[in-house]
C-alpha cells in the first residue's frame, strides 16, 4: 500500500470506504485541515497509544498473575477453579479459552508452560479476571495483603475500577 502521507483523499476512500472517511472530510472542512492529513494524524496517534496499551497490558497481566500464583501456590492458577471460580456450569469461556492456547503452544512443538499460557491470554481475559463475578475470588486475592496487595490503593474497592455505562 502506497505511504498515506503520499495518498490522496481519492486514494483513501478507495481503500477504506467514502462512509470512513467521511468522519476526516467533515473535520477538516470545520476546522481548516486536510483529510487526508487528518487521517495520517489519526493512523499515528492510534499507533502511539496501541504501543501504550500493550506496555499497559503486561503491566497488568503480570501484576495479575503474580498475586494469583502467590495466593493459590500454584504457578497454574488458572487451572485451579475450584478455588476462583473461572467458569461455571453456564460459561466456561475462560476455561475453554486456556485449553486453546495450551492447544496452540503445543500445535508450535513447545513444551506449555505457565508463562507461555499467560502471555497468550488475551486482555479479554484479564478483563474478565476484574468483573464483578470474581470479586469474592480473584479480586480478593489481588488486593490481600498478604499476596503484596495493592499497596498504593488503600481502598481495596473493585467497584472504582468499572467503567460507567
Amino acid at each position: 500500500m502506497t505511504d498515506m502521507v503520499n495518498a490522496s483523499l481519492q486514494d483513501l476512500q478507495e481503500w477504506f470506504s467514502s462512509d470512513r472517511m467521511e468522519t476526516y472530510i467533515h473535520s477538516a472542512q470545520n476546522t481548516g485541515c486536510d483529510a487526508v492529513d487528518l487521517y495520517v494524524w489519526n493512523e499515528r496517534i492510534s499507533k502511539a497509544l496501541l504501543e501504550d496499551i500493550a506496555h499497559i497490558e503486561v503491566l497488568l497481566r503480570n501484576f495479575i498473575s503474580r498475586r494469583l500464583v502467590e495466593d493459590s501456590g500454584r504457578v497454574d492458577w488458572y487451572h485451579d477453579n475450584d478455588r476462583y471460580r473461572f467458569s461455571t456450569a453456564r460459561s466456561t469461556r475462560f476455561n475453554d479459552s486456556i485449553a486453546e492456547i495450551e492447544k496452540n503452544i503445543r500445535h508450535a512443538n513447545k513444551q506449555v508452560l505457565p508463562g507461555r499460557v499467560i502471555s497468550g491470554m488475551m486482555l479479554g481475559s484479564w478483563c474478565f479476571l476484574l468483573t464483578g463475578r470474581l470479586e469474592q475470588t480473584v479480586w480478593k486475592a489481588i488486593v490481600n495483603p498478604k499476596n503484596g496487595g495493592m499497596p498504593n490503593y488503600p481502598l481495596r474497592k473493585r467497584s472504582v475500577f468499572e467503567m460507567s455505562k
